[in-house]
């Protein structure tokens, strides 16, 4: 098997994100957006995914300047072109084992 991808609520609060996050039994995260939408919500979401019991939190992109602030809200690995696939694809597959697994 491979790893079933739900998406989040469009427009919505990190607590609702979260919220949606728990609702779903999903393990892992990955927030995807811009570097903008990063600088502004970025820490606040990583928080309320992490609050909620995500195992593994993946962010889209490489924003440099705020990386070690998202690190420090919860980001565990960015992923960007040139990144170590195949080191984010085990940790994903190690976080999921211990993760308790939902079907959307």
């Amino acid at each position: 098997g491979g790893i079933d991808a739900v998406a989040g609520p469009d427009d919505a609060t990190a607590e609702e994100i979260g919220a949606a996050f728990a609702a779903a039994g999903c393990g892992i995260a990955c927030i995807c957006g811009t570097d903008e939408a990063y600088a502004a919500h970025g820490e606040e979401v990583a928080r309320a995914l992490k609050s909620q019991g995500c195992a593994l939190l993946f962010l889209a992109g490489r924003p440099r300047d705020i990386a070690d602030s998202l690190a420090a809200a919860g980001i565990d690995r960015l992923l960007y072109a040139g990144c170590d696939m195949i080191e984010a694809l085990t940790a994903a597959y190690a976080a999921l084992d211990g993760a308790e697994r939902v079907s959307p």
